[in-house]
């Protein structure tokens, strides 16, 4: 995440959204931008199609997320002409979210870093 969030800075305007794409990384993301890039686009957790906290399982995070923190619709939460930032992980079972058709893809950026345990 420390890589992600370094990449974010140097690479993202503060007005640019930024989603996450799993609960096990929104945290992470969170914290690292809270510490590193406050003044930085602030997540939302994409929650597909769930609007509210309490429809999420609770190994989500709940106890730790609010419902404004969730972004049900990816056209909900961008409008034509913003840039937009995706993290997103495969770890945990996890998949790449299916973004709107329309959305003009500019690049895309994958660390293979990980760290040991």
């Amino acid at each position: 995440m420390d890589e992600a969030v370094q990449y974010l800075q140097n690479s993202s305007a503060p007005f640019d959204k930024l989603f996450s794409g799993s609960s096990f990384e929104f945290f992470n993301l969170r914290y690292y931008l809270s510490q590193y890039y406050p003044n930085g686009p602030k997540p939302l957790l994409y929650s597909g199609g769930l609007r509210q906290v309490s429809d999420l399982p609770h190994y989500a995070g709940t106890a730790l997320l609010t419902d404004s923190d969730l972004l049900p619709d990816f056209n909900a939460g961008a409008k034509p002409g913003e840039k937009v930032w995706l993290i997103w992980t495969n770890g945990f079972g996890g998949s790449k979210p299916q973004t709107p058709a329309n959305w003009l893809k500019l690049s895309e950026q994958s660390s293979p870093k990980s760290a040991p345990m």
